[in-house]
């Protein structure tokens, strides 16, 4: 399958269409992200660096419909949606009204609003979008989270992690029966975040991994799809893994995060 490079087409057809508003799933899912080990672990660092989410100037950049900026807004946090997908945005801006919070709204490259936006931000993060550039542009990209911030800013960069054994026999499989519509993928590891650290002069702070296995789902429905000799063979592995929680890093392992401060 040849794999499109990322551009905002990509992504308007992956945000144009999206059902109705669920409130109820959105609240339960707003607790349930406030009680996970990850967004203890954010608020912990937020509290210590920056004193809480209610001293937050938070920009999701390539946000789509930016989840963490959303959960982040209930928490106080003053944030803003960046993204190149209009269709994305409208829908960030739809769900953030729905639960009456305020929130601004950026269209366009992140790297042209960078020259154009005077703003200074002490919170930038990512998710699930550093992994979509490579060359030089992967740097640059890495490089953006620490222009947006002012000094002693925090940054928060995930992406999928790249030896996470259930994302990627979810992609070879999905792109071997053209199942694929993320674009370019290639997922980081932890070695290539603390290099691109050094790189870029900025402060080590931690590295996290994201637990859970999504992708297991949507893998095991691909090879329903096309290949019944496949599904057989990783259906029992794989159930009785999830029926008693079996955790075999880095099987279990979803993504990779960085964590650092700009010097």
């Amino acid at each position: 399958m040849e794999i499109i490079e990322n551009d905002a087409s990509v992504w308007d057809t992956i945000w144009e269409g999206n059902k109705p508003l669920d409130l109820e799933l959105i609240r339960n899912n707003i607790e349930k992200t406030k009680k996970s080990k990850l967004w203890k672990q954010y608020s912990k660092i937020v509290q210590e660096k920056l004193g809480g989410w209610k001293n937050v100037k938070a920009i999701e950049i390539g946000s789509g419909m930016g989840w963490h900026n959303f959960v982040a807004a209930t928490e106080g946090a003053e944030v803003t949606f960046l993204d190149y997908s209009q269709p994305a945005l409208d829908l960030a801006r739809k769900r953030a009204e729905a639960f009456s919070l305020k929130a601004s709204y950026i269209y366009g490259d992140a790297f042209k609003i960078l020259n154009e936006n005077e703003k200074k931000y002490n919170l930038s993060w990512s998710f699930g979008t550093a992994e979509h550039f490579r060359n030089a542009k992967r740097q640059q990209f890495f490089q953006l989270h620490f222009d947006f911030i002012v000094p002693g800013g925090l940054t928060i960069i995930s992406c999928p992690y790249k030896y996470a054994i259930n994302y990627r026999l979810w992609m070879y499989y999905a792109r071997k029966y053209n199942e694929w519509s993320f674009g370019l993928e290639i997922p980081y590891s932890k070695s290539e975040f603390v290099k691109r650290l050094k790189f870029s002069k900025n402060n080590f702070i931690k590295v996290l991994f994201d637990e859970g296995r999504p992708c297991l789902n949507k893998l095991m429905n691909v090879l329903k799809k096309h290949s019944n000799l496949r599904y057989s063979l990783l259906y029992f592995p794989i159930r009785l893994t999830q029926k008693f929680q079996i955790k075999l890093p880095p099987f279990n392992f979803r993504s990779v995060i960085l964590i650092a401060e700009k010097s």
